[in-house]
């Protein structure tokens, strides 16, 4: 990020914020070459949030590794408050009860 921030005179937050856009543009758009374990991806989490009958083998892998990044999800609702306050212009501080709601909320959504 930094070799990004200083070719193209941007900040550290900035080239961040492209990275995660970037990223999330590759999973969102259908012409990526990984379209189709994408759908496969996209079906096993559908039968892990909404289990019938019995449980297979791959849906408790998926939910095991759901569970275990939770704590990433966590970390993603800290920058992105922390990135939202500094484009805001104001101390990170000032957003502490919401931002503390959004934590939560983001951290639990695995074991949801």
């Amino acid at each position: 990020m930094t070799l990004f921030s200083t070719t193209f005179g941007l900040t550290v937050e900035t080239a961040i914020t492209i990275f995660y856009f970037v990223f999330l543009l590759t999973l969102v758009l259908p012409i990526t070459p990984f379209a189709e374990p994408r759908n496969t991806f996209l079906r096993l989490l559908r039968q892990v949030f909404t289990p019938s009958g019995s449980v297979t083998f791959p849906e408790v892998l998926v939910a095991d590794a759901l569970t275990s990044i939770s704590k990433v999800f966590k970390d993603m609702g800290i920058t992105a408050v922390v990135v939202y306050s500094y484009f805001q212009g104001v101390d990170v501080l000032d957003y502490h009860d919401h931002a503390m709601v959004l934590i939560a909320v983001l951290a639990t959504l695995p074991f949801m």
